[in-house]
């Protein structure tokens, strides 16, 4: 049961991420555009014309941002609960790419043979996601390890 807790919490992580990217980088997007661009996505989706609410669906979600970051650090504050988030999301997402990475090169063997796939390509991809997961595993460790070092000596 803890395995599917965790992917549970990963899963949530990652569409909690998503979604908060798309709304922020919307907002943002309808502050700097022209007046009477018409609406969000120049027109695609009109709902407002005022520049207000979209300033005020950023600091929402800066405020559902703080509480989450709160509430993930505990009694260790808003910067560890930030690491701890950061970190989360680096593991989940480079575990995603690596799945995409993955199903795509089987995809890929399926279809053509061997020596017309991009080497190059899946190589340096599939290092780099390695390295990202493989990275955010370390820094796991090594912020666990000194966390519970900076416990002791605070006790």
């Amino acid at each position: 049961m803890r395995a599917l807790r965790v992917i549970r919490e990963g899963v949530i992580d990652m569409l909690s991420s998503a979604i908060g990217g798309l709304l922020l980088i919307s907002a943002l997007r309808e502050i700097v555009s022209k007046p009477n661009a018409g609406g969000l996505w120049a027109g695609l989706i009109p709902i407002t014309q005022q520049k207000w609410p979209w300033a005020l669906l950023i600091l929402a979600m800066f405020a559902l941002l703080w509480r989450a970051l709160r509430r993930l650090g505990g009694p260790d504050g808003v910067l560890w609960g930030a690491a701890v988030w950061a970190r989360r999301l680096t593991f989940w997402w480079g575990l995603t790419a690596l799945l995409l990475f993955l199903s795509a090169t089987l995809a890929g063997l399926l279809k053509q043979p061997l020596a017309r796939l991009n080497w190059g390509f899946a190589v340096g991809y599939l290092l780099a996601t390695l390295c990202v997961v493989a990275g955010s595993e370390w820094f796991r460790r090594r912020v666990l390890e000194t966390h519970v070092h900076t416990q002791q000596l605070s006790h």
